[in-house]
This record gives structure tokens, C-alpha cells and sequence, in this order.
């Protein structure tokens, strides 16, 4: 799992991910314990970023 690579607090940028793809992207990293932000959209495709919890 990526979000065991991210230490507790910080942040994680995921990019060049289609709009269509981008919801269930961001629910398998959410699912790993990541709090995603709103993703950022530019001409179709898609910015995620989040952070993971300190606990």
C-alpha cells in the first residue's frame, strides 16, 4: 500500500489521472487511510492530493 510509504502527516500528489478515473482513485486511496482534498481539474485531466493522519 502507497499510503504506508507516506509518514504520518504528510502529503501525497497524484497527477496525470483522466477525470473519468478520478473518483475511483481517489476512493482506493482514501480507502488506505489518506484524507483527500478536492481534486484540481485542468483540460480532462486531473490533480489529487491529500495527507495521511498523524494517528
Amino acid at each position: 500500500m502507497i499510503a504506508s510509504h507516506v509518514a504520518p502527516g504528510g502529503r501525497i500528489a497524484l497527477s496525470g489521472i483522466l477525470a473519468n478515473q478520478a473518483e475511483e482513485v481517489r476512493d482506493a486511496y482514501q480507502a488506505q487511510g489518506l484524507l483527500m482534498d478536492e481534486p484540481t481539474l485542468r483540460e480532462g485531466w486531473v490533480r489529487l492530493t491529500g495527507q495521511r493522519s498523524f494517528g
